[in-house]
C-alpha cells in the first residue's frame, strides 16, 4: 500500500531533526565553544551522516513512495538544469533552483525558445526531457570558456561555480590559509 504524499514533509522533518540537525548543531557548538575559550581541538563527525544529509530530499521520496532513482550524473533528480556542464576549457555548475532562475538563464543566453517550447517551459517537463535539455545547453556552453559563462550567469543572478581539478583545489588560497596542505622536510 502506498503511503500518502503528505508524509513527505513529516519524513523530511524527521530526517532533519533526527539525523541532520544534530550534525550541524554539534559542529556549530564545537566551533563556538572553541572560539569563546580559545581552546581548539578535534571535531569528529560521522562521514555517513554528512553524506546522508546531502540526500535528505531524495530520501523522502524513497521512504514515502518507494522512488527508485536511476543515475543522473552530476545533476539533481528533481531540478533541471542543476548540474555540471562542459565549456570549451573545463566544466562549471549551473544551478537553476526555480523557474525564475531558468527564465533568467534562457534570456541571458538569448534563447527565448527554451522558454516557449513545452518540453523546456517548466521544471517537471525539463525533468521528463532531461537528456534533451542537457544536450541543448551542453552545445551552447561548449562554445565559450568557463570564465565567460560564469561571468554571464553571475551577472544575471544565476547560481554557478567552476568545477576545479584536484591540482586547482590543492593550490587554492583557502586551502593554504586553513593549513590543509603542509610541506614536510
Amino acid at each position: 500500500m502506498r503511503r500518502p504524499a503528505r508524509r513527505s514533509a513529516a519524513v523530511a522533518r524527521s530526517l532533519w531533526t533526527a539525523r541532520i540537525w544534530p550534525l550541524f548543531a554539534g559542529a556549530v557548538t564545537a566551533v563556538g565553544v572553541a572560539a569563546a575559550s580559545n581552546v581548539f581541538g578535534w571535531l569528529a563527525l560521522g562521514v555517513v551522516y554528512a553524506v546522508v544529509s546531502l540526500f535528505a530530499d531524495n530520501a523522502c521520496n524513497v521512504l514515502t513512495d518507494g522512488t527508485k532513482f536511476g543515475k543522473f550524473g552530476s545533476g539533481h533528480p528533481d531540478l533541471v538544469p542543476y548540474q555540471a556542464f562542459p565549456a570549451s576549457d573545463g566544466y562549471f555548475i549551473v544551478a537553476c533552483l526555480t523557474n525564475a532562475f531558468y527564465k533568467r538563464m534562457a534570456s541571458a543566453l538569448g534563447r527565448d525558445d527554451l522558454l516557449t517550447d513545452p518540453k523546456f517551459a517548466t521544471n517537471p517537463s525539463r525533468v521528463t526531457h532531461r537528456a534533451e535539455v542537457v544536450g541543448v545547453l551542453s552545445e551552447i556552453f561548449r562554445t565559450n570558456t568557463v570564465e565567460h559563462w560564469i561571468a554571464l550567469l553571475e551577472a544575471n543572478d544565476i547560481p554557478t561555480c567552476r568545477v576545479n581539478s584536484l591540482d586547482e583545489i590543492l593550490a587554492h588560497p583557502q586551502i593554504a590559509a586553513n593549513g590543509l596542505v603542509v610541506e614536510l622536510d
